[in-house]
């Protein structure tokens, strides 16, 4: 049938959320909702991504139950994923966490905390109206969301916000390449228990510097521009900074970023930098091609990427000529041995949905492809053109982001940190792993430990979590340090961390204890 609001809720709230249908209904608004809208015969998940696809808007109804409900994040990251608006109707005193907290980054909502519910569903009826009809919630009419939730994420961490392309356009690449009769068997994914007892003497990090890209307000005060993401090539960092496209600094002293100039790139999402010529994403909810240009911003190149995606691309890696551009359920390749001439020469979209989190780490001539909910997939890059299918792990959570040292793979998985042995593509075994302290995203490994931007759980702000990884069999957590919105990006330089958030800009830490 058709709709204009998507419900999405725990079964334990379907009361409440019967209420809201039965509202929004009788004030003709058309609501879909499961189970009660799904065909019968029709797939459940299928139903739920068309249905999810076909909204204006999602109301979310947010209880401790909703929070921790897997489906229910699934439903949200998809809408997040198709630029749906998400209004959080919140049952409960709770805030969100983990993933749910990752994705509902809303400043305001609709609290229905004090009796009567009625009263409140009237609210909430309003202010559906007014978002379908296209008009602006006036937001001393709603409630500030609780310490934990920041803006919407606008990039995901290598995750954010779709581009909205219907599911009709989807067309499945390489499925011949996954599905050969020879593929190899994935193998179980359990994860082993390890300690997280903190050590007695522990690398630590102390911040030296930092550098944030801001304008001016109409009454004169510095405003931070949002970063989405940055890259490192010798003494040159780049950053990627929204509407202001990207900002190249000098870090020779890492203790004084200089920033040298900015570059006209139209909403910069995120960043490569290699070889002199930096490649940057552009228009998140428009075509999002990738420009290419030299370092000095002169000329620049526009490579579209892929017609066959489902959603917004996140993330850029440039290795040994090739372009890898990770997305949504994507993943597309392009020949840039001459940047001026760059190709797009494969394209590769997972078997099933898998979440927003998408990320590609090349080493050794082999491409890992995280791919969310389906976990981790491994491919022979000797021709990047025809990559061929080497293995797959099936995570017991997201897979978010992936670093390869040694035939060792660093992954974050949202709520943890693990460690896999993949010195055989074709059946990885993971090796250990510990609870993160805060939804794991990106992701560096040097010096023994790896650095990871977390977001925080309850009501906290993130910060990095650093794991020592001497013994990749017995991964230890050895604390957090500073204090973030949303990390979205972490490389180490020598002894010294980088760190991107997308409201402070760039903190620059000094790794003491590496000896």
């Amino acid at each position: 049938m058709a709709h204009d609001v998507f419900v999405s809720y725990s079964q334990q709230d379907k009361p409440t959320a019967d209420a809201v249908v039965a509202r929004l209904e009788q004030d003709g608004i058309r609501c879909w909702m499961a189970p009660r809208d799904i065909v019968p015969g029709t797939s459940w998940g299928d139903a739920i991504v068309t249905a999810i696809a076909g909204s204006k808007v999602m109301v979310l109804i947010l209880s401790a139950n909703s929070n921790r409900s897997r489906q229910v994040v699934r439903e949200v990251e998809r809408a997040v994923a198709g630029d749906v608006i998400i209004l959080p109707f919140r049952i409960e005193s709770v805030d969100p966490t983990g993933a749910m907290a990752y994705f509902l980054g809303t400043e305001h909502w609709l609290d229905a905390l004090t009796p009567p519910l009625e009263r409140h569903i009237t609210r909430l009826a309003r202010t559906t109206a007014t978002l379908l009809a296209g008009g602006k919630v006036d937001r001393d009419t709603l409630d500030r969301a609780p310490a934990s939730a920041g803006r919407r994420r606008t990039r995901l961490p290598r995750w954010a916000v779709g581009a909205g392309i219907g599911l009709a356009a989807v067309v499945v690449l390489a499925v011949a390449l996954l599905f050969r009769s020879d593929s190899p068997t994935p193998t179980t994914a359990a994860l082993p228990t390890t300690t997280t007892t903190l050590p007695v003497v522990a690398v630590a990090l102390e911040e030296v510097g930092r550098f944030a890209p801001a304008d001016l307000d109409p009454t004169g005060r510095r405003v931070p521009d949002l970063v989405y993401g940055f890259d490192i090539d010798g003494s040159m960092l780049v950053i990627a900074n929204g509407v202001d496209g990207v900002t190249r600094l000098a870090i020779g002293d890492p203790a004084e970023p200089r920033p040298l100039d900015t570059f006209g790139v139209t909403d910069a999402r995120a960043v490569a930098f290699t070889g002199g010529y930096v490649y940057a994403l552009s228009n998140e909810f428009a075509s999002q091609d990738v420009i290419v240009f030299p370092v000095d911003g002169s000329g620049g190149i526009s490579l579209p990427m892929g017609t066959n995606r489902v959603g917004s691309l996140y993330t850029l890696e440039v290795v040994d000529g090739y372009l890898y551009v990770a997305g949504h359920d994507y993943v597309g390749v392009a020949d840039v041995t001459d940047p001026g001439a760059p190709a797009l020469v494969f394209e590769w979209e997972t078997p099933a949905s898998t979440g927003n989190p998408a990320d590609v780490f090349v080493s050794d001539g082999i491409g890992y492809f995280s791919a969310g909910w389906d976990g981790l997939y491994l491919f022979d890059l000797t021709d990047p053109a025809a990559p061929d299918l080497l293995g797959h792990w099936p995570s017991p959570d997201w897979v978010i982001d992936v670093v390869v040292i040694d035939d060792i793979a660093y992954l974050t998985l949202g709520s943890a940190f693990a460690t896999v042995d993949v010195s055989d593509p074709a059946r990885p075994v993971v090796l250990g792993s510990v609870q993160s302290p805060g939804f794991a995203s990106p992701l560096a490994v040097a010096h023994g430990h790896a650095f990871v931007g977390v977001v925080g759980d309850q009501g906290a702000l993130g910060a990095i979590a650093v794991f020592d990884v001497t013994d990749p069999e017995a991964p230890t957590l050895v604390g957090t340090f500073g204090t973030f919105q949303i990390v979205t990006g972490v490389q180490v330089v020598g002894d010294h961390l980088f760190v991107t958030d997308e409201s402070q800009g760039l903190v620059v830490f000094a790794i003491t204890g590496i000896g």
